[in-house]
């Protein structure tokens, strides 16, 4: 971009342009994940909104690629510690409604953590974040207590649509959503993901499937009308109102069902209710012990 294209582009807005030959400008083209180098022609600093659309209108007029960054929402990954990433063929910035649609292969990103669909709207008037078409999100878990490797989990989830809502800190992945995991996958009609505060990023809580889930680890595969996983515990808790949540051990070719049933993914094992209140966790690895815990006591 030419010096006075930069001068054009100061004059339309209030806050600072930084270009290639300006002090300060290796520092405000860098993101957090060093695997990103950008030459950018300039960074805008929008002041406002304002800043904003007349920097799409510039980027459209002058024929220049566009990509935008924004504050942390509650995808799981994305946080407050640096700026959220947009890039998209087209921008159609809302002034008014404090609406941004990035349409036509839309992509957000920050750090290790990134969302893609065919268009995802950042609406801030109601404090989501939409997408539709070919969705999917990557995030990076912080590894369990109970993982022995203490490894950080890469995470990914498709569906067709989906919606962030920041306030309740929640994703909802609806549409043959479809969670993936190194050790284990989960579908179903829809997968829910609820993340709390971890200083400045949201991480996993806990992830709900409702409607013909199914579910594969080691050598398991497991189906239910819904069903809950905690990341914490490593746990994923099977539900059935006609009993026929199940879980079947592919190399004894054992089967389990039950209304409710505890897949211990850890453990490889599953709690299942015994006779007389008892429960009993069965191994499924082959060879593996049974341990039956005491009936819960009756006052």
């Amino acid at each position: 971009m030419a010096a006075v294209k930069l001068d054009d582009l100061r004059a339309l807005v209030r806050g600072s342009v930084v270009g290639p030959d300006d002090d300060g400008y290796e520092e405000a083209r860098v993101v957090y994940n060093a695997m990103i180098d950008r030459r950018p022609a300039a960074v805008v600093r929008a002041a406002n909104a304002g800043d904003v659309m007349a920097a799409v209108d510039f980027a459209r007029e002058n024929g220049l690629d566009l990509a935008v960054r924004g504050g942390g929402h509650s995808v799981p990954g994305f946080g407050t510690a640096g700026a959220v990433s947009f890039q998209a063929a087209r921008l159609n910035a809302e002034q008014a409604e404090h609406k941004a649609t990035y349409d036509g292969g839309a992509r957000a990103w920050q750090e290790g953590t990134s969302l893609q669909a065919d268009t995802i709207i950042v609406d801030e008037g109601a404090h989501q974040i939409r997408a539709a078409g070919n969705v999917m999100s990557r995030f990076t878990e912080r590894p369990s207590p109970r993982d022995p490797t203490g490894r950080p989990v890469a995470t990914s989830v498709t569906a067709r649509r989906l919606t962030v809502d920041d306030a309740k800190g929640t994703a909802l992945y609806e549409e043959d959503a479809r969670l993936v995991r190194p050790d284990a996958t989960l579908t179903g009609s829809t997968i829910t993901l609820e993340t709390r505060a971890a200083g400045k990023r949201r991480e996993l809580q806990r992830v709900l499937a409702n409607g013909s889930v199914s579910a594969r680890h080691a050598g398991a595969f497991a189906t239910a009308s819904a069903a809950e996983y905690l990341p914490d515990r490593q746990t994923l808790e099977l539900t059935d109102e006609n009993g026929l949540a199940e879980v079947v051990d592919s190399a004894t070719g054992r089967s389990m069902k039950g209304r409710s049933l505890t897949y211990d993914l850890a453990g490889d094992r599953v709690l299942t209710e015994a006779a007389a209140g008892a429960r009993t966790w069965i191994t499924l690895t082959p060879g593996g012990t049974r341990a039956v815990e005491p009936p819960p006591s009756r006052h």
